[in-house]
Formats: C-alpha cells, structure tokens, sequence
C-alpha cells in the first residue's frame, strides 16, 4: 500500500484486486499525500454516500481544508458542474450515463481550456469506460485509476469497457497489485469464490448448501413471508444491524412495507445511493437497498434476495460475488420460488 500511495507521477497508475482490500483507502492516502504536496488533485468516486465518507475522512482525520469539497466529486457530480458553466439556460444537468458520446466529447473539450489538474484518481473505474478515460486524459497529465477486476455495475450507451491488462499494455500504466483481506472472512471469501467465480459449473442453480459453519448459506425455492419470518428471528436474536439487499428487479417499496409492519417502522429503513451518510443510523437497523446502492458499503450481516428474473441477468454471479464481500460475519442468499414482491 506505502508503495501505491508513494508512486510518481511520471507515469499513469492502475491499482487492482477485489473489495476487501482497501482500495479506497490507498485512494484517500494518495490523494492526502498528492494534496500535501500542492498538487492540484481531483477524486472521482462512485456514489455521494462514499463521497461524503472520503470528505469526513479528509476533513476530520486528514483536517484538510473545507475547500477540498470542490475536488471530490462522483462522476455525475463532476459532469454536472461542467454543464451548468458550458449551458447558459438553467437546464437539469444530465446523469453520465444518459449522455452521448459527443456531449461528452464537447463537455471536457470545454472544460480543459478553463481547468486543468496535476492528478486525477478514479475510485471503482471498472464502473466506468475507455471513452471517459480518454477524455479526463485531457484534464492531466497524470491518471491514478482503482479498480476491482471483477465488479462491473453502469453500462454507458457508448460503454466500451477496459480491463487493467489493457491499461498496461496499451496505454502503459503502471500496475500495481491490493492483495490483503482487510473485511471478509476467509472461509466466507474463498466459498463465494467458488460459488460465484468459477468457470466450470452453473453456480446459481447448484443444489447444494454449505454448512453453517461456513457462516454463508443458500436457501433455495422459499417464499417471501418465510423469509420476513427468517429476518425478523435473525435479527430479534442477534441484534447486530442487518442489511437486505435486493437486486432492482424486486419491488423494494412492498418488501419495506411488509418489514416496517413486523418490526415498526422505527427499525427499518429504505437507502439508496443519494443518500447521505449522516442522514442513516447505521445501529440495529434492518436497511433495505439494492445492489447497486451497496456500493462501497460494508455491513455486520448481509442478506440477498434472488428472483426468476434477476437469475437472467448479465453479470448476475460476479454481483452475488460482491455482495458476498460486504459483509464482516454473516450472509444468506434467499432463491425466491416465483416474484412475490
């Protein structure tokens, strides 16, 4: 990690392996060090509830200036701020992903004549493509990209998607390597590995369920009100937080419903990714979210719903992978019969 956080900037640099390893912290403590330094730096992160943790980090622990909010921004942030300066109407400003190409091309074509900065650092880059590499390229003359190479979530209408080989062989990055489990028990890493990694067997219609000693379990072809009942016992006996998790095919509006009505609503809580972090009481409370508001987060218990619809998936065993490494003690994968919800 020293070695990440301390490498020049002569060259472009893509830090890579998976979701425990603390990527984003190496991110932070680079970008505290490029800061530091008086290099003009601006972080690139996925979601506002990550941005506001990095802000907390920069300004609590780091005591960084409160003027570091303009140079950590998520992707759509960013865009956004280049819109409302290149349109002169108060037009909503676009998400990244319902944008074309060319209003991409002509956005940072713009912002380059009135900004540039001596580093950028992309965290979760594998969320993003080549053609907004391409055009950040513009901004600097330095490229610090994490990513995980088996998370993949957006797909951008002109998405061309790049792996870390071609960052190095292509485009000369140097690569380094995150190996260190800093979250994820072993046992429950290496069977989700198994599980959800492997090339050699259909693994979200496998028959077999692991021991709970694994503290990772599969339970197949059950219907909703047994699994309230489940999550309602887990919880009244443990009384760690608990998260659910659902993938967006499930309607997560009755699933609240149906949880607020057995535990009251004090207890539950609905999140999405816009959220910000001081708005959520992270203590003995049963969040439900879907995969894609999961990003970044890490809780003590993680339950997944699965349905007919979201097995069709593209990409659906590598995002059962991830959620398997949001949690720090228990997980449980619900294969629903038909879609109830």
């Amino acid at each position: 990690m020293i070695q990440i956080i301390n490498a020049p900037l002569d060259k472009n640099l893509v830090v890579v392996w998976h979701p425990w390893t603390w990527k984003t912290v190496a991110a932070v403590h680079r970008f505290v060090r490029l800061y530091k330094e008086g290099k003009k730096v601006l972080f690139l992160c996925y979601n506002n509830l990550l941005r506001q943790w990095i802000l907390k980090v920069l300004l609590n622990e780091f005591k960084l200036s409160e003027y570091i909010k303009n140079n950590v921004r998520t992707l759509d942030s960013f865009f956004g701020k280049i819109q409302r300066k290149y349109y002169s109407d108060e037009r909503e400003p676009k998400y990244v992903n319902k944008m074309s190409l060319e209003e991409i091309n002509n956005l940072i074509d713009y912002y380059k004549t009135i900004e540039q900065y001596d580093a950028i650092i992309i965290d979760e880059w594998q969320d993003f493509s080549l053609e907004i590499l391409e055009n950040l390229e513009k901004l600097t003359n330095h490229i610090s990209i994490f990513m995980d190479k088996l998370q993949i979530i957006n797909v951008f209408l002109w998405h061309t998607s790049i792996d870390y080989e071609f960052l190095e062989e292509q485009k000369d990055y140097r690569l380094l390597f995150l190996y260190k489990n800093y979250r994820t028990p072993r046992n429950i890493y290496e069977t989700a590995f198994s599980w959800f990694v492997s090339e050699n067997e259909d693994l979200m219609y496998t028959e077999s369920i692991i021991s709970t000693e694994w503290k990772l379990d599969r339970v197949k072809d059950i219907n909703i009100k047994e699994i309230v009942d489940d999550i309602v016992k887990f919880w009244e006996t443990n009384k760690w937080s608990l998260w659910v998790f659902l993938n967006k095919i499930v309607n997560v509006e009755n699933l609240y419903s149906i949880m607020s009505e057995r535990l009251g609503k004090s207890n539950v809580r609905m999140y999405t990714s816009r959220d910000k972090e001081e708005d959520i009481d992270f203590h003995n409370k049963i969040i439900i979210t879907t995969f894609k508001s999961a990003k970044w987060l890490e809780f003590d218990n993680v339950i997944v719903l699965i349905t007919p619809e979201d097995r069709g998936l593209e990409n659906i065993n590598k995002q059962l992978f991830v959620l398997s490494t949001r949690t720090r003690n228990n997980i449980k994968f619900y294969f629903l019969n038909d879609n109830q919800l």
